[in-house]
């Protein structure tokens, strides 16, 4: 199956939760912390090889308590530093120039602007639906998939993270 045929084959439920999906991550990350960029910061830095429901305990405790167990810990380094540098006197850049990859990129800004045109996000899910496998994603493979996700978005004349929420929604449900 294509992406295309993903997003044929979602359900009108998965359809209308694809349209929310963002924006109902935008709103978890604002009841999080005051400073909607810093929540979204460690949401997508604790992100990867973590579910996302388990994804968004861990950002809350470790906004509220500074300690977070059961992720990788050079993740928890880069959720620390995104909010040490928020309470930090001196500049020490924006959340996103601590995070690194497409992918935890992508997630940060698609979650800050769910309707935007920025990088679609391509995780395990989304690369299952491109290619029937998760596999090891290259600079290309990941541009290959985005590509097709902006196509699927024009032609279907909706935003780009509706489309791949969409399909990574369809992909998930097995």
């Amino acid at each position: 199956m294509t992406i295309q045929a993903h997003y044929d084959a979602a359900t009108p439920a998965q359809i209308t939760q694809g349209w929310k999906w963002y924006s109902d991550a935008r709103c978890a990350a604002s009841q999080m912390h005051d400073h909607l960029p810093t929540a979204v910061g460690v949401i997508a830095a604790l992100s990867p090889r973590v579910r996302w429901e388990h994804n968004l305990k861990l950002a809350d405790e470790l906004i509220k308590t500074g300690y977070v167990r059961g992720v990788l810990s050079r993740n928890v380094y880069k959720a620390r530093l995104i909010l040490e540098c928020k309470s930090a006197s001196g500049p020490c850049g924006a959340p996103v120039e601590h995070l690194s990859g497409p992918k935890v990129t992508a997630f940060y800004y698609a979650i800050l602007d769910p309707f935007g045109n920025t990088d679609p996000v391509v995780d395990s899910h989304i690369l299952r639906a491109a290619y029937g496998q998760t596999t090891r994603p290259t600079t290309r493979t990941i541009r290959v998939v985005q590509d097709e996700i902006r196509n699927l978005a024009e032609a279907e004349g909706i935003p780009i993270h509706v489309a791949q929420a969409t399909v990574w929604l369809k992909v998930r449900e097995r």
